[in-house]
């Protein structure tokens, strides 16, 4: 497991890629308006205990977190809109949680779900 540690006053504390990982996981999910879905793809280590998170990679430097998400999202909405709401959410949330700086949040738009046809 990849840490880094967060220096508060005179106390450090250690702080994981999956938390990290997870808080995004939360504020996507919590996107309700922005249409925006992840995709938790299981591959081969799932199998074997290690979850491959592929929606979200986290690289630590320093004292801060660059954060690369991929979403997917409504063709309705307006990409650029989406996405910027998306890294500040995430920048604040972090940040807020953890005490983390966040440097960077890539969002790569990997998909636009299909809309839904009304039965008749």
């Amino acid at each position: 497991m990849i840490e880094t540690k967060v220096m508060t006053t005179d106390k450090k504390v250690k702080i994981s890629k999956e938390v990290i990982k997870k808080i995004c996981e939360s504020a996507l999910s919590e996107s309700g308006e922005m249409s925006v879905q992840y995709d938790r793809k299981i591959g081969f280590t799932d199998i074997f205990g290690q979850k491959a998170d592929s929606f979200a990679s986290v690289h630590f430097n320093d004292d801060s977190a660059e954060i690369s998400l991929s979403v997917t999202v409504s063709p309705n909405c307006k990409a650029f809109d989406v996405s910027e709401a998306i890294q500040k959410q995430i920048i604040e949330d972090v940040r807020s949680m953890t005490g983390l700086t966040v440097s960077k949040v890539n969002i790569i738009i990997s998909g636009i779900t299909p809309e839904k046809k009304e039965k008749k």
